[in-house]
């Protein structure tokens, strides 16, 4: 069977200041159209381009996200049931790695500041990892995070509302020095499964 020929053509390039650390396509603003969000690592500061439903991204504007803090990872999803996207974000201090949860208000903005969850203590190493995801099939999203030169995994359940409680930790084998992690239904049973990758 002949190898079939990728379907995907170069586009134009958009360039984004301050090297991109995460990049996702979601629609920010509620009118059908996926939108760029990219984190800066250098800033901190990432930029929202709103899409036009054609293949095409305006330039930073209004709509720029200030989040107020030097993130790291970054996940989307609706936490609070009110059908608007709402972001969760990495970061760390010297002394603890934090989940930070930024309520969206439907027009590319987040309200800030944020609610602060204290993940763990920090480490000398930082690759952190964020999820958002029904973990205890609730139907309330629970934030799953874990910083991969670690051997821990932290879970913040979610009350459906934008609220979560403390980091329930749970801890992996000892030995290791790189983690990384998915999740998925892997065995057909309508069930998330969490799989945890080491090196």
């Amino acid at each position: 069977m002949d190898a079939q020929t990728p379907t995907f053509v170069a586009g134009s390039p958009v360039n984004i200041r301050g090297g991109v650390g995460y990049v996702g396509l979601f629609d920010l603003n509620r009118d059908a159209h996926l939108d760029l969000i990219s984190g800066a690592r250098i800033s901190g500061n990432p930029e929202v381009r709103l899409g036009d439903g054609r293949g095409r991204f305006g330039t930073p504007g209004s709509e720029q996200a200030d989040f107020g803090i030097q993130h790291v990872a970054m996940a989307f999803r609706y936490v609070n049931g009110d059908g608007i996207l709402d972001s969760g974000q990495a970061s760390k201090d010297a002394t603890n790695e934090y989940i930070h949860v930024f309520i969206g208000v439907g027009n590319g903005r987040f309200k800030t500041p944020g609610t602060r969850l204290t993940a763990n203590r920090s480490v000398n190493f930082y690759k952190p990892q964020l999820w958002f995801v029904d973990l205890n099939e609730d139907r309330k999203t629970d934030i799953v995070t874990q910083n991969g030169r670690r051997n821990t995994v932290e879970v913040f359940l979610g009350d459906g509302r934008g609220g979560f409680a403390p980091a329930r930790v749970v801890k992996l084998d000892d030995g290791f020095n790189f983690y990384t992690a998915a999740f998925g239904d892997i065995d057909r049973d309508g069930h998330r499964r969490h799989l945890e990758l080491r090196g």
